[in-house]
């Protein structure tokens, strides 16, 4: 399925001098729906959600199609539901290929606060396909063991995700747990351990980080409690922040603890206080 949705966006990239109006009524005309269909089913799809927004009067779809209106969000998230296609595709009839251009600009574009994320998996990814040879037990060189690059659904990766986790990214600006958690790293939670540990640690990075969400912002942080009612949100002592105390409950929620970072060391993140 996730190939020859593939092979339908490459024939839509191959025929960039149509216009998206006419591509739209080829892609109509080639399910067998007549405009008049597309409306009783527009309608229908207005009933159960309840937004009128849905719907696509004969007239709008005669016009998105001959006089290349462009249609507003509903309309095409309607569209999308009629011809069974993904909202990317359909963005593409209007060479807006949202994929491509958020892997090349969501790095670029600034992110200053912590908080959770719901990454847009592509219908596909790329995986190495490692030979019998490779000992993932052992550190060093990974490359020569490659056989080759093959491709995978990415509902199939996705599966191989713990469902209830959660992630965020770190803010640009956030340097609280920094040098251990940089800016940019990404998180991976688990909303089901949201106990505060008292024990004693022997060393930081065994002591457990968690995200905690407050009135106004999210805090990557180790936590501490003082009393029955406060805690306190403690930073790296190399960060250059301070501490940190809330009310517990009332002003701040253990959202989960974090089980897993990836972060570039490339960049220059210095503290900043």
């Amino acid at each position: 399925m996730f190939r020859l949705q593939n092979m339908a966006s490459a024939e839509i990239r191959r025929t960039e001098d149509v216009p998206p109006g006419m591509r739209l009524r080829r892609l109509r005309e080639t399910l067998g729906f007549t405009i008049r269909d597309v409306e009783s089913a527009s309608h229908r799809i207005a009933g159960l959600s309840g937004k009128t927004e849905y719907c696509i009067p004969l007239s709008r779809l005669s016009d998105i199609e001959s006089k290349n209106v462009v249609p507003g969000v509903h309309k095409l998230c309607s569209l999308a539901l009629i011809y069974r296609r993904s909202i990317h595709e359909l963005l593409a009839y209007f060479e807006i290929d949202l994929p491509a251009l958020a892997s090349r600009v969501v790095p670029e574009l600034p992110w200053p606060r912590t908080g959770r994320i719901a990454p847009d998996l592509p219908s596909t990814v790329d995986v190495p396909i490692m030979d019998p040879g490779f000992n993932p037990t052992r550190t060093g060189p990974c490359l020569r063991h490659i056989q080759k690059w093959g491709v995978l659904p990415a509902a199939r990766v996705k599966q191989l995700a713990e469902a209830e986790y959660t992630y965020a990214s770190i803010g640009d600006d956030d340097r609280m747990m920094y040098p251990i958690v940089r800016p940019g790293a990404l998180l991976q939670i688990d909303p089901r351990i949201t106990e505060i540990e008292t024990r004693s640690f022997t060393n930081e990075y065994e002591r457990p980080i968690y995200l905690v969400e407050t009135r106004d912002q999210h805090y990557c942080c180790w936590v501490s409690k003082i009393s029955v009612s406060r805690i306190v949100l403690q930073p790296h002592p190399l960060s250059g922040a301070s501490p940190i105390v809330l009310r517990f409950p009332d002003d701040a929620e253990i959202i989960g603890r974090v089980v897993g970072v990836a972060m570039r060391f490339d960049t220059d993140s210095p503290a900043k206080v």
